[in-house]
């Protein structure tokens, strides 16, 4: 009885510890980029790095924002840009210029929207990262083994997602389902440890890890694309996944006119990943066997038919015998 005893109220020890780290991550709503809701024609808009515009439009998921929130973007050439965050209904938006053309800003730009405000003395700092990749092959590729290939991070960010191996080095996207992806978490530049950083799919499927001394952590994407007949299969298909690092700080200071003796932080990093190769690979496969099966058969049929085939014999009757 004692040992049943202690062991409910060891499990309630330790769900009690768990609560206010749970409240903690709970407390601050993820700040969220994505694609518009609908495009120009009311299709489900669609970003590739084959197709250049020559703006490109976000939406946030959440429109109550502080007065002091601030947009930016830092483009492939290394130039910082602020924009402006507009209200479109009860939404809020922001967007900025792509132009045509092999130029600087051919490459992958990061939109970064950032939002601070004091609540209970403390500092929440909600920071949403979006990266598109502005590309045409027709352009060509000689930044292959350029700069700006690279994926890369700004030292002004609180806390910031750094995608590694997420693209290759001709701007196409190279994340499937069941890669492993890597990411890393900076607080101005700098690598941060213990951070909770959560991985989660549009389709429901999460997993949760915490970096290591270099600010790095490592996720197994799921393989979650089994349309209903192989028929519908498409090997371009594409899912969306949402990264979002947590961390919290010890330090005192003054925001806005409000003092603050701690400091809580989350970030959000979105990419798409599309299915393993392995996948249409063996459906490949498998319409080669049919196909060499269907082949063999006929040839085993037309070879078999010719053989019980019988030639005709002429057949001479001599009367006179």
């Amino acid at each position: 009885m004692k040992s049943i005893v202690r062991k409910c109220m060891f499990i309630i020890s330790i769900t009690a510890l768990a609560l206010p780290c749970i409240a903690s991550a709970a407390d601050i709503k993820p700040l969220q980029l994505s694609l518009p809701p609908t495009s120009d024609r009311g299709r489900r808009p669609v970003e590739s790095e084959h197709r250049p515009v020559p703006m490109r439009i976000y939406w946030l998921n959440d429109s109550n924002l502080s007065k002091d929130a601030e947009a930016l973007v830092l483009h492939p050439d290394g130039s910082v840009e602020k924009v402006a965050l507009k209200k479109r209904g009860r939404g809020m938006s922001v967007s900025f210029k792509t132009p045509f053309g092999d130029g600087p800003m051919h490459g992958v730009h990061n939109l970064y929207v950032i939002d601070r405000s004091v609540i209970d003395s403390v500092l929440r700092v909600r920071i949403a990262k979006w990266m598109t990749i502005h590309h045409h092959c027709s352009w060509g590729h000689d930044y292959k083994y350029d700069e700006r290939i690279r994926p890369k991070s700004l030292d002004t960010i609180p806390l910031e997602i750094v995608g590694e191996g997420l693209w290759d080095g001709n701007f196409h996207s190279d994340t499937r389902s069941g890669d492993r992806v890597t990411f890393r978490v900076l607080s101005y530049g700098r690598p941060v440890a213990k951070a909770r950083v959560r991985l989660c799919t549009v389709r429901g499927w999460c997993k949760e890890h915490i970096t290591d001394r270099d600010g790095t952590v490592t996720f197994q994407l799921i393989r979650d694309y089994y349309p209903e007949g192989w028929s519908q299969f498409r090997s371009r298909h594409r899912d969306r996944f949402y990264v979002t690092a947590e961390y919290e700080v010890k330090e005192q200071g003054i925001y806005s006119g409000k003092a603050y003796d701690g400091i809580k932080m989350v970030s959000t990093l979105s990419w798409w990943y599309s299915p393993s190769r392995k996948d249409y690979a063996s459906y490949s496969m498998g319409l080669s066997v049919g196909m060499l099966s269907l082949t063999v058969t006929a040839i085993a049929i037309f070879i078999y038919r010719e053989r019980r085939r019988r030639p005709l014999k002429e057949i001479i009757l001599n009367e006179k015998d």
